[in-house]
């Protein structure tokens, strides 16, 4: 009887084993069939994540919070590179500079421009402007043209694709909204905001704003750039500065405090894209508020009804 207990107890163990080891076996599989596709940005490869769900597998090639102007591959970013089965290119030629570096470790790799349907904005050096992930009517247009791309990789996933990119449509939908109903709040000469890169020409176009740019090099703003800020602030009345994460504390006190100035940090990196659209909203929406106390409505007389 213990003999057969003993038995018993083995078998169990290697059934379970087994079981285990199919699991795990099966999961590497699954692991193995997605579709590893490398971005250029992090917002990309959210949105691609986002759609894509469990088909797909994202290799983003600048670290969060990297400087595009001075970025040089690292070893670990080309070997994840050399996995990828597609790289998708945003079409705005920022690429141009390393991309090279990375074909040359995947010489096979396919390349898709996910751009159709962009009208390029200048940036810097007079450079088309990558930042389009700054406004959420521009980011519904990549996303669509993931979705496309997705689908013709993976023609049986497709109404899987498509569900993905409805729900996904539906947060960014949420946001843009959120958005133009924050601007029409504020009036027509309260528009003005300051930025401290020309990144935000995509927001300003589809939004109605009006950008003013004083160009800060690093964190750390010189006292004639904060000079210049503050005079800009108090010309245009401009009521926002939009600057890096981690700028001059100086400096943000001293447009708080000398033109009153609202200052909302944004990463322009951020994999999480939407947070940078609801933090100006949101900003947007108290400056307006603001206004309405310093603007009361007149009250004006109701007119006279007709007698009848």
């Amino acid at each position: 009887m213990p003999i057969l207990f003993e038995k018993l107890s083995r078998f169990s163990l290697a059934l379970k084993l087994a079981v285990v080891m199919s699991i795990v076996f099966a999961g590497s599989v699954v692991a193995r069939d997605k579709i590893v596709i490398a971005v250029s940005f992090a917002p990309y490869a959210n949105m691609v994540q986002a759609i894509g769900g469990d088909e797909v597998e994202v290799v983003t090639l600048l670290p969060p919070g990297t400087d595009m102007r001075y970025y040089k591959p690292q070893p670990k970013e080309i070997k994840d590179f050399s996995t990828a089965d597609i790289y998708l290119t945003d079409g705005s030629g920022v690429d141009r500079a390393w991309l090279p570096r990375f074909k040359q470790v995947k010489q096979t790799i396919k390349i898709v421009d996910i751009s159709e349907g962009i009208v390029w904005l200048a940036g810097e050096g007079n450079e088309p402007n990558p930042y389009l992930w700054l406004s959420p009517k521009q980011m519904a247009k990549i996303s669509t043209n993931i979705r496309v791309v997705l689908s013709k990789l993976r023609p049986e996933r497709d109404s899987y694709f498509v569900a993905k990119h409805v729900f996904f449509l539906r947060k960014l939908n949420q946001v843009d909204d959120e958005l133009e109903a924050a601007v029409r709040r504020l009036p027509k000469d309260a528009r003005t905001f300051i930025a401290t890169r020309p990144l935000f020409t995509y927001l300003a176009q589809d939004y109605d704003l009006q950008p003013q740019v004083v160009e800060v090099s690093g964190k750390v703003a010189k006292s004639k750039d904060v000079k210049k800020i503050v005079e800009l602030g108090r010309k245009t009345g401009a009521k926002m500065v939009f600057v890096p994460p981690q700028f001059d504390k100086l400096a943000v006190e001293s447009f708080k405090r000398d033109f009153g100035a609202k200052v909302v940090e944004v990463n322009f990196l951020t994999y999480d894209f939407l947070d940078n659209a609801k933090s100006m909203a949101n900003v947007i929406n108290e400056i307006a508020a603001a206004l309405r106390k310093d603007r009361p409505t007149l009250n004006l007389p109701k007119p006279k009804q007709l007698k009848k």
